[in-house]
């Protein structure tokens, strides 16, 4: 990768990041106009734990993926059930699937 491109990037990400800050202090001050300073602090406090419900879902996600294809890559398919199946997928149809997938694989020679 050429320096001019990297230069070029790099100046149009610090452009997108200061046209961000700018529309988002704009946007604060007219929030905070309208609502008050009582109810901004409410908005505030909601707007933090939807963002919060919004981060789990996708970051829990991508743990039990790393767990599954870690335990799968050591072929320890008997902690998938207690550690992660059983918490992440909680109807009797999926336990089933998994406790047949892990019979299935436990009794492969994959050399």
């Amino acid at each position: 990768m050429s320096n001019s491109r990297i230069l070029k990037n790099t100046l149009a990400l610090y452009t997108r990041q200061i046209i961000i800050i700018f529309i988002t202090l704009y946007s604060l001050r007219v929030v905070l106009n309208e609502l008050g300073t009582d109810d901004y602090g409410v908005y505030s406090v909601i707007t933090g734990f939807v963002t919060l419900l919004a981060f789990l879902p996708g970051s829990m996600a991508s743990a039990t993926q790393r767990f599954f294809s870690f335990a799968m890559c050591l072929e320890v398919f008997s902690t998938l059930l207690p550690a992660v199946a059983l918490e992440q997928y909680s109807s009797e149809k999926a336990k089933q699937a998994l406790v047949g997938i892990n019979e299935k694989f436990a009794n492969r020679n994959y050399t």
